[in-house]
């Protein structure tokens, strides 16, 4: 009787076992699913933000150029004021400078950027691999938990099954004695049997009746 408690008790633990491993693991994987949720907006975010900074580049290069017209509209005013042509000798070589240096100003910060749009490009694609890598762990997580389970199912469903396995007792020239029941030893069930016990030739006498084939 303590033995098929101790072997209820086995195989109720064994499922247990797997129970509480797969619940482990679908924790871990939540928690990788949620990482992995956050690495997906911080990388929209950082998209958004490459976004905002060719945006601003753009607005930036339009209020320039609105005022470096304003100022060649000053210096042209100011030099036909004075009685100079604005459209040659040194009136029109300031201009010129002022437009130039206008350009390098627009040019330097549309360089900066697409230096810091890349910069976010970059950040987005690190958080988009980072988040694929942890709901791959995620779905690993689950296959190791499925595995505990099973495997704590097949262990208790053995364990169980060992309960109602015969016991064989001896066996003899009569056959393999389960209990107070002789199997005859040409009959179907002792071949299942005699796998696990020594092999009795019927018409065999040997000491105690056992010949071991």
């Amino acid at each position: 009787m303590c033995t098929v408690i101790a072997t209820v008790l086995g195989a109720a633990a064994s499922v247990m076992q797997g129970m509480a491993g797969q619940q482990a693991a679908n924790a871990q994987a939540a928690s990788m699913e949620n990482n992995a949720k956050i690495a997906e907006q911080n990388a929209a975010l950082a998209g958004k933000q490459g976004e905002d900074a060719a945006k601003r580049a753009g607005i930036d290069e339009l209020r320039a150029r609105r005022d470096m017209a304003m100022l060649r509209g000053s210096q042209r005013a100011a030099f036909a004021a004075a009685g100079l042509d604005t459209d040659s000798g040194s009136a029109f070589d300031a201009q010129m400078s002022s437009l130039s240096e206008g350009e390098k100003d627009i040019a330097i910060n549309q360089f900066n950027a697409q230096r810091e749009k890349w910069g976010h490009d970059v950040e987005a694609v690190n958080f988009m691999n980072s988040a694929a890598d942890m709901r791959a762990q995620a779905g690993a997580a689950r296959a190791q938990g499925r595995n505990a389970f099973t495997s704590g199912l097949i262990g208790g469903a053995a364990g169980l099954v060992s309960l109602a396995a015969p016991k064989i007792d001896a066996v003899g020239s009569k056959g393999v004695k389960v209990g107070s029941a002789y199997v005859p030893p040409d009959s179907v069930v002792s071949k299942e049997l005699y796998k696990r016990a020594p092999y009795v030739a019927p018409d065999s006498v040997v000491s105690k009746g056992l010949y071991y084939r």
